[in-house]
């Protein structure tokens, strides 16, 4: 899995004066941080959970950090899953059955407890 996040420092002086200033710091951190997940998402499929966007005020610099992050995390479809039934091609982890899907299903099929068989690596 990666994790990437990105900082905006914004003075307070600019906070104040400029009431759209979050609005502009918000759009800043997500092209960023959309500018990693298209580099990420060249080596393959990938799950992008976005994070919210969190404010701690830095009273050293009279300033306020604005902070975002995305973690990516690597699709795992249900044939290269290690808890998939080769025979029956269901799922013996359990997670099919908490999601109500109690019947075999396709190779290209994906669920968020897949993980990979004999430990392989994932391709992010």
């Amino acid at each position: 899995m990666a994790e990437h996040t990105m900082r905006q420092m914004v003075s307070e002086a600019a906070m104040n004066a400029e009431p759209t200033v979050r609005k502009l710091v918000a759009c800043k951190l997500i092209d960023g941080l959309m500018k990693a997940v298209e580099t990420e998402a060249l080596f393959g499929e990938t799950i992008v959970s976005l994070g919210p966007i969190t404010e701690r005020k830095n009273n050293d610099m009279l300033a306020v950090c604005f902070e975002q992050s995305v973690s990516l995390t690597p699709l795992v479809r249900c044939k290269d899953c290690r808890y998939r039934d080769p025979e029956d091609k269901k799922c013996d982890s359990g997670a099919l059955e908490r999601a109500g899907c109690l019947f075999p299903v396709d190779d290209d099929y994906f669920c968020a407890d897949g993980e990979r068989k004999d430990g392989g690596q994932d391709d992010v």
